[in-house]
């Protein structure tokens, strides 16, 4: 998530538009699911964008097109964990 974002409800003066709810929370959902079961670095993005499912606006949606691009450029990312009883520092 870019630093600094700030997701807001919708502002029809600034020129937001209403996005596909549906669309919107299936593509939430499906992150979700990557962010609670194998990607911990995205839980947080994923949680503020999910605020938004009910009436999401197309700068929702942007921020999340972002994060579904962020996904595989980082696929490598493994977390290690290491044992000490096992003689690893």
């Amino acid at each position: 998530m870019e630093i600094g974002y700030k997701p807001h409800v919708i502002q029809p003066e600034l020129g937001e538009q209403h996005f596909d709810a549906r669309t919107y929370q299936k593509a939430i959902g499906s992150i979700l699911y990557a962010a609670l079961s194998t990607r911990r670095d995205i839980t947080y993005a994923t949680s503020v964008l999910g605020r938004y499912a009910a009436q999401p606006s197309t700068l929702h949606w942007e921020a999340v097109k972002i994060l579904l691009r962020y996904l595989p450029g980082t696929s490598d990312y493994k977390l290690t964990i290491y044992d000490r009883s096992l003689g690893h520092d």
